[in-house]
């Protein structure tokens, strides 16, 4: 086979017995193979490589070292590490993998020997090391450690089924958690009900920045500190409900009915447990963000008590909707002072879809 080359203005097509097989862009520094559009990763055709890295391989880079081309790092990336690929026998195939991922691709003799038991191989025989087999490998790596280190199988399933949790977390802190595991005889619990507490325990411990492990019962500390996570979470939201919902315009009365803006964090919950609704679950921190308005309809002859909930748009100029508790609809005779209150909020017509906050989401 001979390999031949052919610039014409900003491009270079390589030839194989007189046929172009793919394509360089000068000016993007992009590869084209027999697509019109150009990738980022190196096409099909230069992957058809020998266990030494290929023709196709060698020719770019060949042609970009002669030509002194800066290609992109990505690019470079790719091309290391096929050839260190093909220097151990292993055909690399660089799609899906992320960039942090191909620089930290090490080919020494325990990581080929995990690619041999693999065993994925193309068409001519070749060690393939694709995305999918990186990935088996890395979670295979990674479940031996945990057993190296003493963790039974059902901890090391939950590492691996929320992973997106545990993958960059220290391994001081697996451990403190996996000593918390077994000195507490976690293990005894149902999977459900042991999952749900780790994760739980997890959250908590690093909302408040306190230990994993404690010696005491963790059963019973864990509703304390949900408690004082959800202090810290009030603590947190009630500054920026108070900046954006306590908004003179929100205020309004008659003679037999009133209302106000909830103002802290502790009025959402108050009012989300006397009317048995979900405007502290879902409305809280939405006001907080300024992309909403809750006040609260009450008799005046019961101010304490919550008669009606009510949702105004982020201008503060729109009613959105009220309900009773357990999110009733209203009675009837409170149509007239909503009726009065929404001419009162008077809508513009020029509201922004888009509310502008300061709160640090």
């Amino acid at each position: 086979m001979k390999l031949e080359e052919k610039k014409v203005r900003s491009k270079v097509f390589f030839f194989l017995n007189e046929v172009v097989v793919a394509r360089f862009d000068f000016a993007t520094l992009s590869f084209y193979d027999d697509k019109d559009q150009p990738t980022s990763a190196i096409p099909d055709c230069f992957r058809k490589t020998t266990t030494k890295g290929g023709i196709w391989y060698y020719a770019v880079k060949w042609w970009c070292q002669n030509r002194n081309i800066r290609v992109s790092s990505r690019l470079a990336l790719e091309m290391s590490s096929i050839e260190k690929a093909g220097a151990v026998g292993i055909k690399l195939v660089p799609i899906c993998f992320s960039t942090p991922e191909l620089g930290h691709l090490h080919f020494d003799k325990d990581f080929v020997a995990l690619v041999k038991e693999v065993n994925l191989k193309d068409a001519d025989g070749l060690l393939l090391l694709t995305h999918t087999v990186f990935t088996a490998i890395a979670e295979k790596t990674r479940r031996k450690n945990y057993e190296k280190r003493g963790y039974s199988a059902t901890f090391i399933d939950i590492l691996f089924e929320f992973s997106n949790l545990f993958d960059e977390a220290p391994d001081e802190e697996i451990h403190e958690l996996w000593h918390l595991y077994q000195h507490h005889s976690l293990y005894l619990l149902g999977k459900c009900q042991r999952t749900d507490f780790i994760i739980c325990w997890w959250n908590l411990a690093h909302t408040l920045n306190e230990p994993l492990f404690i010696r005491s019962s963790p059963i019973i500390a864990l509703q304390e500190r949900k408690e004082r996570a959800t202090l810290k979470r009030y603590d947190m939201l009630s500054p920026a409900i108070k900046k954006y919902n306590d908004l003179p315009s929100l205020y309004y009365e008659n003679d037999e009915y009133f209302v106000r803006p909830l103002i802290s964090a502790q009025d959402f919950h108050d009012e989300a447990t006397q009317q048995n609704n979900c405007v502290e679950r879902l409305y809280m921190e939405e006001t907080a963000k300024n992309k909403t308005h809750i006040v609260v309809l009450r008799r005046k002859s019961n101010p304490s008590q919550s008669f009606i909930t009510v949702e105004v748009d982020g201008c503060g100029k729109r009613v959105v909707q009220y309900l009773a508790k357990n999110n009733a609809n209203p009675p009837a005779e409170v149509e007239p002072f909503m009726r009065a209150y929404k001419e009162h909020l008077a809508p513009p017509t020029d509201c922004p879809t888009e509310y502008k906050t300061e709160f640090p989401f």
